[in-house]
């Protein structure tokens, strides 16, 4: 159930309770005094939590490659674009 919402609680004669949600009963139980509702702490155990997996990298460009070279190399000694246009 979300938080802040309205929760109807209704007793009939007979002393029988219903719990309603957004017009739907809403199963429940009722707590016996005295007996725990959860394990305590100290007898539960922790879950394990899984390493999480190794990354698996894909293949990498190799250091002659074109990605590696800056953009001056591409042009290989031709006349910028902007000079180009400008002339």
């Amino acid at each position: 159930m979300p938080a802040r919402r309205t929760v109807q609680v209704c007793e009939a004669r007979d002393g029988t309770l219903t719990i309603r949600y957004r017009d739907r009963l809403v199963p429940w139980r009722e707590l016996v005094p005295g007996h725990a509702a959860l394990p305590t702490p100290s007898t539960t155990v922790p879950p394990r939590i899984a390493a999480p997996a190794p990354r698996v990298r894909g293949p990498r460009a190799g250091a002659d490659h074109p990605w590696r070279q800056g953009f001056g190399a591409w042009r290989s000694g031709s006349t910028h674009l902007w000079q180009a246009i400008r002339d």
